[in-house]
């Protein structure tokens, strides 16, 4: 009994600050050393490169050191004519266009606290630019600094007597620093503010400087019922809850034209609130060399953006609502030891409010479009272990397509009279013969001597 009531009482604590990252929990379980180098496909773009680099350090039996890097880099370069240059009417000037500059560091201490608990802490930081270009002869910038701070708790299934299986907890709070752009804050608030407005200089006297900051606390948590030995199967059970919160605030709207500050755009900047969570059951049933989970996932998530514009008295707040359904599968046998193959399938499910009306409405009705959303997402890999390495090649086609089904909803989230569905489209990308559909890896792992 009072084991449960501790149980009751954990998941308590955690339940406000859990959507979950990395297996953070796991690190202070790592036995052995390993380097693994995690499966991306370089062929984008003219250049382009994603590189994501793992490395466990099992220092000792009491300290394990895990770092994650991730190096994300996109851009294309030219030269464009010089309109500076009033002596040379062939000059040029280099300009630059990055569509991505994600990089990242993580570091990793997991501390073995006792035989049944173990106690794992990461820090890491690093920037996500979406936008950095000098293209135009103009320099936008849209993107953000990173700091991460993670907790993750593992109670193992000793602790309960071995009615449940290892308890998983995860915590993390995500920072935005110096944000430049919108970060989609301002998407549909009115006409003249458009989609994902970076932060941009024209010249000298026309500029656009929008400013945000972003907060983000979220988490998992993971048990279920140990691994039942049915004779020439073991069937298992596991439930999952990941959710989260975060918070995007608009700190700063300067429009400049001809040198001169205009007039004040907002009474209130922009903010913006968005929840989710998910909870997952999986069903598993594995062989001695086949391994099979089946799993569905329903999840709720929705988006409250709120701001008021000068000179106008009603704040406007919209909300947005989404739910999802979640259904998968993956199958892997294994031959001769060495070889495995994987088949790996869902079908995602997302209906609720995608947009608002860009027109503002004072204190009346917010219009919206109301969007089902299917997308299935396949994959197929190929792995190959031997003598503590191993290589994976991974084919990945997709496919996906959405119907609007309304294009009038009430602020209130009732429906508008003139109900119409809007249109449809798809998306597919399979074609086994096209590289971009596939991502490489390999990995290393020995133990500590």
């Amino acid at each position: 009994m009072k084991k449960i009531l501790f149980l009751l009482v954990l998941v308590a604590l955690v339940i406000p600050f859990a959507s979950f990252a990395e297996d953070i929990e796991a690190v202070a379980g790592e036995a052995n050393y390993k380097i693994d180098m995690k499966l991306h496909n370089f062929i984008q773009s003219a250049y382009n490169n994603k590189i994501e680099m793992e490395v466990c350090l099992p220092v000792a039996d009491m300290l394990k050191l895990y770092l994650i890097a991730v190096i994300e880099d996109a851009a294309t370069f030219g030269t464009s004519a010089d309109p500076a240059s009033t002596t040379d009417p062939l000059a040029q000037v280099a300009w630059q266009d990055w569509t991505a500059a994600n990089n990242s560091l993580k570091l990793y201490v997991g501390i073995p606290i006792t035989e049944t608990f173990d106690l794992n802490i990461m820090v890491g930081g690093g920037t996500t630019i979406s936008q950095y270009s000098t293209k135009d002869h103009r320099v936008t910038i849209a993107g953000h600094g990173d700091l991460n701070i993670g907790l993750g708790l593992k109670l193992k299934q000793a602790m309960f007597g071995d009615v449940i299986s290892d308890l998983k907890i995860r915590q993390f709070v995500d920072i935005k620093l110096a944000g430049k752009g919108d970060n989609g804050i301002l998407k549909g608030i009115f006409p003249v503010v458009t989609a994902t407005i970076p932060w941009a200089v024209y010249n000298d006297q026309n500029n656009d400087d929008i400013q945000y900051f972003g907060l983000k606390y979220s988490g998992f948590i993971g048990t279920g019922i140990p691994a039942m030995d049915l004779g020439t199967v073991k069937f298992s059970v596991a439930l999952e809850l990941d959710y989260a919160i975060e918070y995007n605030a608009v700190t700063k709207f300067d429009m400049t034209r001809a040198g001169t500050l205009q007039t004040a755009t907002f009474d209130t900047l922009p903010s913006k609130i968005s929840g989710s969570g998910n909870f997952k059951v999986n069903f598993g049933l594995n062989y001695d060399n086949f391994e099979n989970n089946i799993w569905v996932k329903p999840g709720f998530a929705v988006d409250s953006t709120s701001w008021q514009l000068h000179s106008v008295t009603d704040k406007r707040i919209d909300t947005a609502p989404r739910y999802v359904m979640e259904v998968g599968a993956d199958w892997k046998s294994t031959f001769a030891k060495y070889v495995w193959l994987k088949l790996d399938a869902k079908w995602t499910f997302t209906a609720g409010v995608t947009d608002v009306n860009a027109n503002y409405t004072g204190s009346g009705y917010a219009t919206g479009i109301v969007t089902i959303v299917n997308a299935v997402d396949p994959g197929l890999t190929l792995g190959i272990n031997f003598s503590g390495w191993s290589v994976e090649l991974k084919w990945k086609p997709s496919i996906a397509w959405n119907t609007i089904v309304y294009d009038d909803v009430n602020k209130d989230g009732s429906w508008q009279a003139g109900e119409t569905i809007k249109g449809y489209n798809g998306v597919e990308s399979s074609n086994i013969l096209n590289l971009a559909n596939w991502d490489f890896g390999v990995s290393c792992s020995f133990p500590k001597p």
